[in-house]
């Protein structure tokens, strides 16, 4: 039996995390796929809900304005009254692909 669930948006999400995520603290977790980020956050609402195991809901905040993130915190509102004790945590992750920029010397 899981001690916990990590929700993603999809398989992709599960992988990487499985691979930064220490293998002992993966033991007793289980990924859900949640096939896309309104899936993923509906899945969250209902294992809360119904399986009363900690959860991660683990997003991506599909931008990088700062407001817009903000927005996303709202989630912890709708995810509490589901859980009703039970321990859940919101993961907005933010990916800014090809941002580096190089140093002139």
């Amino acid at each position: 039996m899981s001690k916990a669930y990590i929700v993603v948006e999809g398989p992709t999400d599960a992988a990487i995390l499985r691979k930064i995520l220490p293998s002992e603290s993966l033991q007793q977790v289980k990924f859900i796929d949640g096939e896309g980020k309104y899936g993923a956050v509906s899945m969250a609402r209902k294992l809360l809900m119904t399986e009363h195991i900690p959860t991660a809901l683990v997003i991506d905040a599909g931008t990088d304005h700062a407001s817009m993130v903000h927005e996303q915190q709202d989630l912890d509102y709708l995810l509490r009254l589901a859980a009703d004790g039970t321990p859940f945590q919101i993961l907005v992750v933010l990916y800014r692909e090809g941002r580096r920029k190089e140093r002139k010397r």
